[in-house]
């Protein structure tokens, strides 16, 4: 009789250690295809940024390439009146009379 006893006892153990593994493996894989499906949407995201950026880099393009647009493009956070001034811009600033006696500025 106690030898049955032992024999249930044991069995119902192993039962509840593979079943207690077989939760764990199922939340893994669960945990793992989540994963996958995050790493797929990040991809499509940054798809989507690369192909907004290249229309970005196209617009400016053709509206550098139209004969009266214009001839540069300041650089984004520095609207300065000096990159706004297409002749400093270009290098063609005029002389101060300080510069045009040879002295510096």
């Amino acid at each position: 009789m106690r030898s049955a006893v032992a024999d249930a006892d044991y069995l119902e153990s192993v039962i509840q250690t593979i079943t207690t593994e077989k939760a764990r493996q199922d939340e893994l894989a669960r945990s793992q295809e989540e994963t996958r499906k995050a790493a797929v949407e990040h991809e499509k995201a940054m798809a989507l940024l690369a192909a907004a950026r290249v229309e970005e880099l196209r617009a400016q393009a053709t509206t550098l390439a139209k004969p009266d647009g214009p001839r540069y493009l300041p650089r984004v956070g520095s609207e300065t009146s000096e990159t706004l001034n297409p002749q400093h811009a270009l290098g063609t600033r005029r002389s101060s009379p300080s510069t045009a006696k040879g002295r510096p500025p």
